[in-house]
Formats: structure tokens, sequence, C-alpha cells
């Protein structure tokens, strides 16, 4: 098939009742136009049970950081590359399928990394009195993506987050099943 063809035909496609639809769809979520269509229960083979369902996305993020009270490396001022990874869970998906949008929880976790972000974390609070270890920083992490996730999306919470100050040393906070 021709270049030509397939432009014609995305052209077609991006103008249909569907696509329109959808975009209303992302409008209502948003709460920009009319009704928010209802959720849809996720169904397992047995009508009786429904799941949750959870999607993760991951952030990085650059800081410095020095443990007190530890007697080692660690105790210096050094810094890594730490990686972030959140999940989100819903019982009920949108009427789209989702259980939230990977741009809702991207724009959660930079707004909740930006004050890490290339500064040394023993400076920012609560780090400023509270030893900043990677399970102090998981457990930060969580509090906040939970109350940004809940703002953006009240049938959303947060189930886990995993910090990585390094390939191989991962800090985990989830919630109590």
């Amino acid at each position: 098939m021709s270049l030509k063809p397939r432009i014609l035909s995305f052209i077609k496609t991006m103008s249909s009742k569907s696509t329109l639809s959808h975009r209303r769809v992302k409008l209502q979520r948003r709460g920009i136009c009319g009704k928010v269509a209802p959720a849809k229960k996720v169904r397992t083979e047995d009508p009786e049970r429904t799941m949750r369902v959870s999607v993760y996305r991951e952030a990085t993020f650059s800081a410095a950081h020095h443990l007190r009270e530890y007697r080692g490396k660690c105790e210096n001022l050094h810094g890594h590359n730490w990686r972030v990874r959140l999940y989100v869970g819903r019982d009920e998906l949108t009427a789209d399928g989702f259980v939230m949008d990977f741009k809702e929880i991207d724009a959660a976790l930079a707004r909740i990394l930006e004050p890490l972000d290339h500064h040394d974390i023993n400076t920012v609070p609560p780090f400023d009195t509270q030893n900043p270890t990677a399970e102090h920083i998981a457990h930060y992490i969580f509090e906040r993506a939970g109350a940004e996730i809940a703002r953006r999306d009240p049938l959303c919470r947060v189930e886990r987050v995993m910090v990585w100050e390094s390939d191989r040393s991962c800090a985990i906070a989830e919630r109590d099943r």
C-alpha cells in the first residue's frame, strides 16, 4: 500500500464518528463536557467474580543524599540516579477501558519528584530531619502519590511504589491487603 492511501485512510479514521466519540469521552473524563460514562467492571470467567486491575509507570530523577547515624560509605554525601515505579489500580475500568491515562500518572509522578530532582535530599522536607533512606523515600512518594492520584481520579488508588537507588537495591512501599 502506498503512502497516499494510508494518509487518506488515517484522515477518514480521524474524522469518523467513533473517533469524535472517543474525544468526547476523554473530555468527559476530564470533566470538560457532558456526563461521564459509567465504569465497566472487570469480569473474570466466573461471572460472580471481579478483579482489580493495576498499571504502572516509571520515572527517574537524580539526587544526592547522605545517611545519618550510619557507619560506612553512605554516611558521606553521594548521588544516585533513582528509578521510581508507581502502581495505580481500580476495581472498575473507565468507560474507555482504562485504569488511568498514563499521561495522568506521569504528571503526578513529575509533580512529586520535582522537589527531589537534582537536589540534596537531606535539605528537602521531611528529609531535613528524617533519614533519607530508600525506604523513607518510597514511603514519601507513596503518600504523596496517594493524594495526587485521588485528586485526579477518586476511584483510583496507589497500590505500590518501588524505588531503586541502584540496579540491585530497591525499597517497596505497598498498600496492606
